[in-house]
């Protein structure tokens, strides 16, 4: 559907997993509906109360309006510039301020589990906005070639067991040290992680259960 600038669709109770695909004029995609309740006071209500799991591919042009919906836990993103990937993980974030705002925010236990970064050129570093989500336990970042660094504050993220990243040619900076609650840690065909003997760089990884470097 390359041709669609606008995804807007009544309200789907029941969904639980969306992707949209190869929509590169794709600019906005409407998330809530606009409700009166019985004593006129206007709100929000989320069109996807139900959506768990959300794969945005090719889609370098994607606004949620006014947010993704807060219900997804699982979310992909593949094929887009890092101006896009910023703005989506922004529109991850509960909305703040107003009560229409407030009924749309996950509950505390809630927020974004699984994030998967996929071809995403020009990336050096991640977006300074994935700090913030808290209850992330999974993070997959494959063939993002321009990505340098991960940043050492993806320790503050506490709840994170998993890492995962392969085919980033461009990484040099690991902090693992820094990934103190990581159970699992996979690293593949990432040459620059790794020295002349084809060992990997970084020997701070000691306190993570299951490890797997390899260097193709």
């Amino acid at each position: 559907m390359p041709a669609v600038t606008n995804f807007s669709v009544d309200k789907f109770p029941a969904l639980m997993i969306l992707e949209l695909s190869s929509m590169p004029v794709l600019r906005e995609w409407v998330t809530v509906l606009t409700v009166d309740d019985e004593e006129g006071r206007r709100g929000q209500v989320p069109i996807f109360p139900c959506l768990t799991g959300l794969w945005l591919k090719e889609c370098p042009q994607l606004r949620p309006e006014p947010c993704l919906p807060p219900s997804v836990k699982d979310l992909g993103i593949s094929r887009t510039s890092k101006e896009n990937l910023s703005l989506i993980l922004e529109c991850a974030m509960p909305l703040g301020g107003g009560d229409a705002a407030v009924s749309l925010q996950p509950p505390p236990d809630k927020g974004l589990r699984e994030l998967i970064i996929q071809e995403c050129q020009q990336l050096t570093c991640l977006p300074e906005s994935l700090r913030s989500f808290t209850s992330l336990q999974r993070l997959v970042i494959d063939y993002c070639e321009d990505l340098e660094r991960i940043e050492d504050w993806l320790g503050e993220l506490t709840e994170l067991q998993s890492l995962e990243i392969d085919g980033c040619s461009s990484l040099r900076y690991l902090p693992a040290h820094k990934m103190t609650t990581l159970k699992k840690l996979t690293i593949d065909d990432c040459p620059l992680l790794f020295d002349a003997a084809k060992q990997f760089v970084d020997t701070s990884i000691d306190h993570i259960e299951e490890v797997y470097v390899n260097n193709r």
